[in-house]
């Protein structure tokens, strides 16, 4: 994947950030290019057929619209509703994550992108369980998740970035802003903000986004922590981000996702004598819908020798061939009633070419 080209520092110097393993904060007023400074590095990461992205945008509805296609999870609103399908795209992350400590070996990289993080860490909302899915309890579901990937995700490579704005310490808990190995800021209003954002050494050693102006200085974040080449005596660097306005944004997807679909038939199982099906029907247990992620765990746990090298895009390819692709509600799920129509579809039409008879879809 390389070093993401994000903009130039005050010097006139491209800056360029290597986004392999780094969990990220973005942060700032709002309006002031946040979007835009982490859609350009999602859409570095889209031009890779190698790697996934899963993103929840907690504003919508445009800004990350063009990644339709390309995300295997996508997720635009700013209700509760769509904070709790954000809560459980995270939580599938952490599934995933656990399904990799599992298996073992190397992984295709998992970008989990939330931009608006805020909405989910103000959200009200609760579980039939009584459970919180915002707040900083120690049930709250979506801080929970987030502080798992932040612990475990980068050994199997799944990353995650959030991206807030006006941070405070209800809206951005430090047990989340702390876990990240990449902190920038845009123009913040109070040097307390700066700490945040950034972090207290970070301020301390002379990284002062509070002094940036707000608008004449839209795109420029004042960047802490791993990822970029600083000299040693720098705590933080500033730097001018590339602008990619909607239109350019939306071309550089199409190309993106022209790019997956020609790796993804690529890499599509062909005739195989093992039932994949079947396979897939028994890892359902009998349940009428299960999370991908799920599905995909139990066949690599009842057969790891065939499923150990999919992933969630194989298993929603060979769903979709088959006319039962999972389905997405609050999360993509494989229906049992669908897979069973499209097994019993195939199995009249190999019955009916076996015995030289007319095939009736």
């Amino acid at each position: 994947m390389g070093r993401a080209p994000w903009g130039v520092d005050v010097t006139g110097r491209d800056r360029a950030i290597s986004l392999h393993q780094r969990h990220m904060l973005i942060t700032g007023l709002s309006d002031n290019g946040k979007t835009a400074a982490m859609r350009a590095l999602a859409l570095w990461v889209a031009r890779d057929p190698g790697a996934d992205l899963w993103i929840a945008d907690l504003k919508g509805p445009a800004g990350w619209a063009m990644f339709d296609g390309i995300a295997d999870r996508l997720v635009i609103g700013p209700t509760d509703e769509h904070v709790i399908a954000a809560t459980e795209m995270l939580e599938d992350a952490v599934v995933e994550m656990q399904r990799r400590f599992q298996v073992g070996g190397s992984h295709r990289p998992l970008f989990v992108v939330v931009d608006e993080a805020q909405v989910a860490y103000m959200c009200p909302a609760k579980d039939p369980a009584k459970r919180p899915f915002g707040g900083q309890s120690n049930d709250a579901r979506y801080l929970g998740a987030v502080r798992k990937i932040h612990n475990q995700g980068r050994a199997v490579d799944v990353t995650l970035w959030e991206a807030t704005q006006d941070p405070t310490n209800q809206n951005l808990p430090v047990l989340s802003r702390e876990g990240n190995h990449v902190r920038a800021s845009l123009v913040v209003g109070t040097e307390a903000q700066a700490k945040m954002a950034l972090g207290e050494a970070a301020v301390a050693g002379g990284a002062a986004p509070q002094e940036l102006r707000r608008g004449l200085d839209k795109g420029a974040l004042v960047v802490a922590g791993s990822g970029l080449e600083m000299e040693p005596w720098e705590v933080a660097v500033t730097v001018r981000t590339h602008y990619i306005d909607d239109a350019t944004a939306t071309q550089i997807a199409k190309r993106a996702l022209i790019a997956r679909q020609k790796a993804q038939q690529a890499s599509t199982p062909t005739a195989d004598p093992v039932d994949d099906l079947a396979a897939i029907l028994a890892a359902l247990r009998g349940e009428e819908r299960v999370r991908t992620t799920a599905v995909l765990a139990r066949l690599v746990a009842d057969r790891p020798d065939r499923y150990r090298p999919w992933t969630a895009a194989t298993l929603t390819a060979v769903l979709t061939a088959a006319g039962a692709p999972p389905r997405k509600r609050s999360t993509m799920k494989v229906s049992r009633t669908d897979l069973l129509a499209a097994i019993v579809a195939r199995d009249a039409h190999q019955t009916g070419a076996m015995a030289g008879g007319p095939i009736r879809g």
